[in-house]
């Protein structure tokens, strides 16, 4: 079937009920008009036990059902028991697995006071037997435990339908009155903004737990938390406890981890298939921000043109949806689709939420969920408080406090696929049940209104998991009552069954949590704020000219009771769809004028009498399908209507547009006539020549793309025709994700290189503005090294960047280039020159380096080169042969050549001289280049000449029991013809060699030491005559090897290079104890190295590190994260805790690659995902798919969550 077929029943019956509904009141006062007598839509009923759709409001007009009324009560006949005085619910214990609640029951829309709810508990998962006034006749009922709770509700388990439990034990994330248009904007720090740093997750299971645990004191017992772990709640997207579901939970459907806005078009780097939709629900986040780029993201998740595709359908129930239009929501509501609505973080991200009382309208099933505590509500009592505090204040008590419970209850196990198992009491379902304190508040306000000491049981499947400890003990077998351990709640008792439900204590879950409680009495500190404001826009709060605290006068707003701020995806107008003057969130037919609503048909979404599939502007009403450009776009939808864009191209612009700010991020545009002068693998700068229509001047007159997956990669010459987004990278704008490059032509001439100063174009410089452009800088000296991120500076303070070419050997302060070329970048608030190959790097002259070692040695009458060797070192390897002259302070002692020469390509040459003098006679050689000069000592020596010990390496080691160790004697002076025998002696828990001969012409030589089978301390001395050296070693028995592996490896495009450690064990481990060696290229040690930070690891827990540019966060942003195809890494134990990796001295817990060996570019451009736990030790020879899956590169949606073991 057709999606827009399946769609419209539901979307009919909905509308048919708004326009019986219709109100002569455009104000739309929401007063009450339902009674007991109201007929109930089908669905509505959830005593049925259905599972059905819940339709929204049974009565969706913009008159209301009010805020405080209780239908369909019925009052028992039954006479409940006191409780003892110290309790609020009395127990008589029974002799069956029967169990009897009896209190107020909400039961879907039947109150039943004095009512009673009997549980089978004859299996797992317990369910309800039965639910009423009569429960109590049923013949299991006699033998039950009772449970009376005279002044308590019973109801259904709160079920949080959207939260990430991998931060479930954290705290908020305060970021003051600065307010974003859509998530990237603070994930990522765009468009101005403050990033709002996360910090890393934690899927460890007391963390996990601890999160859930928040939960389950405010009265839930079901959630989708991207995540979790046995007991406490059902986790419905990874073990559902039990129930029959299937959950796919998608944070990026998109692919945009790297903060990808898009204002029109699909050209995201994925799009979901049908796929998804066949599981039980597919549970995506679409849509969190307020602008037209998270409006696009729904049209191109609900429809198939423009290169989208729909997977809006029956069993998706979309996370968030605020920036939908009012005819979106009607395509929402006809597909059948439910809402997952997560009002405190929305509020306190964007100062808005969804439109919930336009979906409520459409007929859509509302659900909540709390996101997370960094800026969500800690627990589902708390976001309850934010809806009915909106509700109240903002909404005009639009939704009855049925609708809201209802949201918490019945709406999200409808949300999540179980509506006919959990959320709702009756025969049949499953006992998740919560009680609440209804002494001060009654029915559905007893739940509205409670805090965490108000729940008195919660019960999962039967099992009392935490409540009042006579509950607890007349539930909780004998057997098992033990384990369950009391805890103060605001200074009432409850009994805690951790250890039996987790496996865990109640210590061992608060030990992963911070300093930021399990719980709190009142209202939690920092927590985020549920009053809708925007700087210089609202403050949501009422006034006397503005009701409803949108920032709108009451005489101007369209919708005086209800809030609808000016949006930006609405033109920064109140939303009025179909221009009426009556905003939609308060008109009874948003999509047409008048009170009598016309059918919805979602074949054509936008009402214009043209079907979606050949409307040329399917979600703007346009009847006169105007295309001025014959495009295919209408007028009223093209961005440039005067423009063919066909296919939805971006619309003509200028470079200089990009950089003035003219063009805003998000736009797709076009630019014209542009030339390549530079291209990487991940992306190209493109130019105007000065024979360009469009060229205004060299400042501002090139740009880069970011293009890593774009192919073919176009070349330097080209002159192309790109459509791209703007976006922004660094606080700097650039091009992204081209959707067509058109190269009109090749191998054309690049516009010459601009020469000039370094200092006026470095940050803040008078030709700073020459960004995007190709220029020459001359006669430069480093006047630093290369920084962790590979730049270094020349004088007149330019950076030097190798975003496509690295200069190697690494450039060294006081290096010379005659001079650099390349395009002048900019980022991070910092110009930067951007040299791309070897021909745009000219060196100046080579100097010397190095001259030594500072004293050599030469054997009597000979000519060679002195010992230990000595060389002139150059600071490069030039490409022609250079000379450096030799002077000598009295040449009748040692003479030489007058010159040497570094043979090309080579920075280094030995040096051979002629000792002439006697043994025992010194002079100085001096060599010269460049004006630099170096000076070495070199004397004479012969077999005659006394040799001493003068050191012995290391001076201190650690040894492993029964392990070796190699331990070095070093002379003063090469060993005499036959070699020199040094005498070794021991002390303690070593051994060694007695001796050990030092070869002729060497001034040193290696032995080994091996540790006793014993912990001690020894001495080892080395000795000639009366020369000696001695050198500690301490013997220990070691540590045994912990399981800290690398979880995944990620070696994305540009800086988009990661790790991701896991804890493989089942104890936490001290992060400071270990550290991350990497080995680059060809190299077999650590090229650098760092040693984690002091931090807890939990067992199950992941630890991330990335290069600060990444476009994606880690837990620790540093700079030796910078590795390509083919560098290694080495996790160890600083054993020794010398702060680097000694292999002899420290354990190695895992590597990344054979540590000694280069595979070339074999890991480039992929991302690896552990599934295979078992350590590697970098030793032996390394198939990467071993130990790991391959994914695309740049693919790190699963980065920061424990890998999962089982390689294919």
């Amino acid at each position: 079937m057709k999606p827009g077929l399946r769609r419209l029943p539901a979307l009919l019956v909905a509308l048919l009920l708004i326009g019986a509904g219709c109100s002569d009141d455009p104000a739309n006062n929401n007063n009450g008009d339902m009674d007991a007598g109201d007929v109930l839509v089908d669905g509505d009923d959830m005593d049925a036990g259905d599972g059905g759709h819940d339709g929204g409001d049974a009565d969706p007009d913009a008159d209301s059902d009010g805020g405080t009324q209780t239908d369909n009560l019925v009052v028992c006949e039954n006479t409940l028991d006191a409780p003892p005085a110290d309790a609020a619910c009395g127990t008589t214990s029974g002799t069956n697995s029967f169990v009897m609640l009896q209190g107020e029951v909400l039961a879907g829309d039947t109150i039943y006071e004095n009512g009673q709810v009997l549980i089978d508990r004859s299996s797992g998962n317990a369910t309800i037997a039965c639910v009423g006034c009569d429960c109590g006749d049923e013949p299991d009922a006699a033998d039950a435990t009772v449970v009376s709770c005279p002044s308590s509700v019973i109801s259904p388990g709160l079920i949080n339908a959207h939260e990430h439990l991998g931060w479930g034990a954290g705290e908020p994330k305060p970021h003051g009155d600065e307010r974003y248009d859509h998530r990237h904007d603070w994930r990522e720090g765009l468009r101005g903004h403050d990033e709002i740093r996360s910090g890393g997750s934690d899927y460890s299971d007391q963390a996990v737990l601890f999160g859930e645990l928040r939960h389950l004191m405010g009265g839930a017992t079901s959630i989708a938390g991207s995540g979790g772990a046995d007991g406490f709640l059902r986790n419905m997207d990874r073990n559902s406890e039990g129930l029959n579901t299937s959950v796919d939970y998608e944070t990026f459907p998109l692919g945009d981890t790297s903060g990808t806005l898009i204002a029109e078009g699909c050209g995201y780097r994925d799009i979901p298939g049908d796929s998804v939709l066949a599981n039980g629900i597919y549970l995506p986040h679409i849509s969190e921000g307020i602008d037209d780029e998270a409006q696009n993201e729904y049209t191109c998740l609900s429809a198939t043109t423009g290169g989208g595709n729909d997977v809006v359908e029956d069993n998706t129930s979309v996370i968030h949806g605020i920036g939908l239009t009012a005819a979106d929501i009607a395509d929402f509501g006809a597909s059948g689709a439910e809402l997952v609505w997560s009002a405190r973080t929305n509020i306190d991200l964007y100062g808005n939420t969804a439109d919930v009382v336009t979906y409520d309208k459409y007929g859509v099933t509302i659900a909540l969920g709390t996101d997370w505590v960094l800026s969500g509500s800690m627990n589902m009592l708390r976001e309850l408080a934010c809806v009915d505090y909106l509700n109240q204040n903002h909404y005009n008590s639009y939704f009855t406090d049925k609708h809201l419970w209802q949201m918490a209850t019945a709406n999200g196990a409808q949300a999540l696929g179980v509506g006919d198992q959990v959320g709702t009491l009756a025969e049949g379902y499953v006992a998740d049940i919560a009680i609440f304190d209804a002494s001060d508040r009654s029915a559905y306000r007893a739940v509205l209104g409670a805090g965490v000491q108000d729940v008195q049981l919660v019960m999962r499947g039967g099992d009392a998991i935490v409540g009042q400890p006579n509950l607890i003990q007349a539930l909780v077998d004998s057997a098992n009552i033990g384990d369950c351990e009391s805890v103060d709640v605001c200074g009432d008792d409850r009994l805690v069954c951790a250890q039996n439900d987790t496996g865990y204590s109640w210590s061992d879950i608060l030990g992963a949590g911070s300093s930021y409680d399990a719980f709190y009495c009142d209202a939690p500190p920092s927590e985020p704020s549920c009053v809708p404001m925007r700087p210089d826009e609202y403050t949501g709060m009422s006034s006397a000219t503005d009701q409803d605290g949108d920032g709108v006068d009451d005489s101007e707003d369209s919708c005086p009771t209800i809030f609808n701020p000016k949006r930006p995806l609405d033109g920064d107008t109140q939303a009025d769809f179909d221009g009426d003057g009556i905003g939609d969130a308060c008109d009874t037919c948003p999509l047409n004028e008048g009170e009598t609503c016309d059918p919805f048909d979602p074949n054509d979404r936008d009402a214009d009498g043209t079907p979606n599939d050949t409307d040329n502007c399917p979600a703007v009403a346009n009847p006169d399908q105007a295309d001025s450009d014959s495009d295919d776009i209408g007028d009223a939808c093209d961005a440039c209507p005067d423009f063919a864009n066909a296919g939805g191209t971006g619309c003509p612009a200028t470079i200089y547009d990009i950089w003035d700010g003219t063009v805003e991020q998000g736009a797709k545009v076009l630019i014209q006539d542009a030339i390549v002068t530079a291209a990487g693998d991940s992306g190209v700068f493109i130019q105007y020549t000065s024979d360009a229509a469009d060229f205004d001047g060299v400042p501002y007159s090139g740009v880069y793309i970011y293009m890593p997956d774009y192919s073919p990669m176009p070349a330097r010459g080209d002159r192309v025709d790109v459509s791209a987004t703007v976006s922004e990278f660094g606080s700097e704008p650039q091009l992204s994700d081209p959707d067509m490059i058109t190269v009109n032509s090749s191998g054309n001439t690049l516009p010459a290189p601009v020469v000039l100063d370094a200092a006026s174009v470095a940050t803040g410089g008078a030709n700073a503005d020459h960004v995007g452009v190709l220029i020459r800088v001359e006669n430069l000296t480093v006047a630093s090294a290369p920084n962790q991120y590979g730049e270094f500076e020349v004088d007149g303070g330019l950076l030097v960047d190798d975003l496509f070419y690295e200069i190697t050997p690494a450039p060294a302060a006081g290096d010379t280039f005659n001079a650099l070329v390349g395009v002048l970048n900019r980022g991070f608030g910092n110009t930067k020159l951007t040299p791309r190959d070897e021909n745009d790097v000219i060196m100046g002259p080579p100097t010397i380096e190095d001259f030594g070692p500072a004293q050599a040695y030469l054997e009597a009458g000979t000519t060679d080169v002195p010992a230990p060797g000595l060389t002139v070192t150059l600071n490069r390897a030039p490409a022609q042969t250079t000379t450096v002259d030799l002077t000598y302070s009295d040449s009748t002692i040692i003479d030489g050549p007058a010159t040497v020469d570094v043979p090309a390509n080579q920075d280094s040459v030995q040096v051979s001289l002629y000792a002439l003098g006697a043994a025992g006679s010194s002079a100085d050689v001096t060599a010269t280049l460049t004006g630099t000069s170096m000076t070495a000592t070199v004397t004479i020596y012969d077999d005659a000449s006394v040799r001493e010990v003068v050191d012995l390496t290391p001076a201190n080691q650690t040894l492993q029991l029964d392990a070796t160790g190699t331990a070095t004697v070093v002379l003063n002076l090469p060993a005499p013809t036959g070699g020199q025998v040094v005498d070794i002696s021991t002390v303690g828990e070593i051994s060694a060699p007695n001796t050990v001969t030092v070869p002729a012409g060497q001034m040193s030589a290696d032995f080994t030491v091996t540790a006793a089978s014993v912990a001690g301390t020894g001495i080892l001395t080395a000795q000639i005559g009366n020369s000696a050296a001695t050198a500690n070693v301490d013997v220990t028995a070691g540590p045994s090897t912990p399981c800290l592996i690398i979880g995944e490896y990620v070696e994305g495009g540009s800086f988009n290079k990661g790790i991701e450690l896991f804890n493989c064990g089942t104890t936490d481990l001290e992060l400071s104890d270990f550290g991350v060696c990497q080995a680059n290229g060809s190299g077999s040690e650590c090229d650098s190295e760092l040693i984690l930070p002091s931090q807890s690891l939990g067992a199950g827990a992941v630890y991330t590190l990335c290069h600060p540019s990444a476009s994606f966060s880690c837990d620790n942003s540093t700079g030796i994260i910078n590795h390509n195809g083919n560098d290694r890494y080495v996790i160890y134990q600083d054993d020794d805790g010398s702060g680097a990796f000694e292999p002899a001295n420290d354990t190695v817990t895992d590597a990344f690659g054979e540590t000694a060996v280069d595979p070339g570019e074999a890991w480039k451009d992929k991302t690896y995902r552990r599934c295979d736990f078992t350590p590697y030790y970098g030793q032996t020879t390394f198939d990467v798919l071993d130990y790991y899956t391959e994914h695309a590169k740049d693919d790190v949606s699963h980065f920061g969550t424990e890998p999962t073991a089982g390689c294919p």
